[in-house]
């Protein structure tokens, strides 16, 4: 009876040791039938705090109804450590239209229900071009060449905006809510989100192009004047809520108290979540932009140009202030010219 018991009692604590994703699902915009959707990133994680902590072995599959209108690539090991998490990029390309679905598999203890839907040439938006209707669109759009001239683009299209706590997208928000923590109280701030999309001027199409996503910082300014403020450059992609910015001004060579790594134990609002694993700070995605355009790092590149959705900023914002959100494309090819929203996407933070 007691070998029993203590078998049962390892089976028992051995299944609390597994890893886990950071959501259930992921629907995918419709896609026209052979072309590749723009891809989702889900982050799977082995979290500390289980019964039993030890690394967990790492299995990643593709089943269900459609697995081969499904691709993965991932960042992951074949065993992750406690604490540690890594990332699995999914794209979707429908072999044919209608309903498509699978199920993305981690170690068989996890997964992600994925879902799409093909559609045919003509249907929803042309091509490749994801969906733009959920967005207001953005103008003017200007072309700027490395020389400096600045001229409209009327054949380029820009779409965007900032939706706060999930509601429609508009082009400015203002009074959006701080995360506070006071005396060891969490005040909850708002959730904002902000998306662009890009419909490239089709003499841009195919052609080898960086991605550039610009911010506009200040303490005191809403009118996006670059005297009172600092740049930024977006130079990683986000990872969502679970790896947000902690904040935008910081001193050169200081980090904020609740982003740097080396912080000694800190309140739960410090971490993304259960395990410890310290928030990235604003540095880790946003490095200082000194102005010139020769110093314009991107966000991606590109090996052929076509429309993009882009995940511009996601965050509950922990400091106040204003910001000023541009982006666009880089040629990377001569005469470098770089295409962008002329009317920025903006919103203020009050505590």
């Amino acid at each position: 009876m007691k070998n029993l018991l203590f078998i049962t009692a390892i089976l028992f604590y051995s299944l609390d040791v597994f890893a886990k994703v950071n959501q259930p699902e992921a629907d995918f915009d419709a896609t026209q039938v052979g072309k590749t959707s723009i891809q989702q990133e889900i982050v799977v994680t082995n979290p500390s705090g289980s019964k039993v902590e030890e690394p967990t072995a790492i299995d990643i599959k593709l089943t269900g109804d459609h697995p081969g209108d499904f691709s993965q690539t991932s960042t992951c090991p074949t065993s992750l450590e406690v604490g540690g998490e890594c990332t699995i990029t999914v794209t979707f390309t429908p072999q044919a239209e209608g309903s498509r679905s699978a199920t993305l598999v981690i170690s068989d203890r996890d997964s992600v229900a994925l879902k799409g839907e093909g559609t045919s040439k003509g249907e929803g938006t042309s091509d490749d071009a994801p969906p733009i209707t959920d967005y207001p669109q953005i103008t003017p759009v200007f072309s700027l060449d490395k020389t400096g001239q600045l001229s409209d683009n009327s054949t380029a299209q820009f779409n965007g905006g900032i939706s706060v706590n999930d509601a429609s997208f508009a082009l400015t928000a203002t009074n959006v809510k701080q995360l506070k923590v006071e005396d060891g109280k969490v005040t909850q701030g708002d959730i904002i989100t902000i998306e662009g999309v890009i419909i490239p001027d089709p003499a841009h199409v195919d052609k080898k192009a960086d991605i550039i996503v610009v911010a506009l910082y200040s303490v005191t300014d809403n009118d996006c004047n670059p005297s009172q403020g600092d740049y930024y450059m977006l130079t990683k992609q986000s990872r969502g809520l679970n790896n947000n910015y902690c904040a935008w001004i910081y001193e050169k060579g200081e980090k904020p108290d609740y982003c740097h790594h080396e912080a000694p134990e800190q309140d739960d609002y410090y971490y993304e979540r259960k395990g410890h694993i310290p928030r990235s700070s604003s540095n880790d995605y946003w490095n200082r932009w000194n102005g010139k355009l020769e110093g314009l790092l991107p966000l991606s590149s590109l090996e052929k140009l076509s429309s993009e959705k882009i995940m511009l900023y996601q965050d509950k914002p922990r400091y106040t202030g204003y910001v000023c959100i541009n982006f666009g494309y880089r040629l990377q090819d001569e005469p470098k010219t770089l295409v962008f929203n002329g009317e920025p996407i903006k919103f203020s933070v009050v505590p």
